[in-house]
């Protein structure tokens, strides 16, 4: 769950003051910081490609804190707001050749759908940020978020505390421990990007 607390599934941090627990994805509250990484990779890119699920909370709130970076950063999003696949598929093509990169906003819409997206990155030699490292094997070009397996591990450790009897709603609400970032070298190569030191000295996983 990306923001539990916007999502209506927990009254309040850092306690849900209910039945739930858990580790949350902080999906909105990275999306700034993903952007910075994309930027160092593409330093050029000007007009980001963003596809909004105008019927998620989550996709609302990551392009509110996305936009904010934008303007820090110096650079423009090319804001599509979508509800279903075909529309998706519409965005994608209404703007072929005038970006200059995509940014995935997380949303289940969108990452059902993924594959569009790392299609038409591809067809147009675009960067690809997303923020689940399961997309960069699917050929994303980077992620940078929570790894799905740390995630679990934590999360197995408040599993541990409920069976010996915690409640719930008295045990923290975490953040992870751990952001990931992943870089496909491959896809790198079939668009011409040339990933600076610097990244790759501090990239957790470089998949081919």
């Amino acid at each position: 769950m990306g923001n539990p607390l916007s999502a209506g599934l927990v009254a309040s941090y850092p306690y849900s003051k209910s039945n739930l627990t858990g580790v949350t994805a902080s999906g909105d509250s990275l999306s700034g910081k993903r952007l910075e990484v994309l930027l160092e990779i593409a330093p050029k890119a000007k007009r980001l490609l963003v596809i909004v699920s105008s019927n998620e909370s989550l996709a609302i709130k990551s392009f509110r804190s996305t936009e904010e970076a934008a303007k820090k950063l110096g650079v423009r999003l090319v804001r599509r707001d979508v509800t279903n696949e075909q529309e998706i598929k519409i965005a994608l093509e209404e703007t072929k050749g005038s970006v200059d990169a995509i940014f995935h906003l997380p949303s289940n819409l969108v990452r059902s759908s993924i594959d569009l997206l790392i299609r038409k990155a591809l067809a147009d030699r675009i960067p690809l940020s997303v923020n689940d490292d399961a997309f960069v094997d699917r050929g994303a070009l980077i992620s940078y978020g929570p790894y799905s397996r740390l995630v679990g591990i934590q999360a197995a450790k408040l599993v541990n505390k409920i069976l010996q009897g915690s409640k719930p709603g008295e045990l923290t609400i975490e953040t992870p421990d751990r952001l990931f970032l992943s870089i496909n070298q491959t896809t790198a190569k079939q668009i011409g990007v040339n990933i600076p030191r610097e990244i790759l000295e501090r990239t957790d996983r470089l998949a081919q």
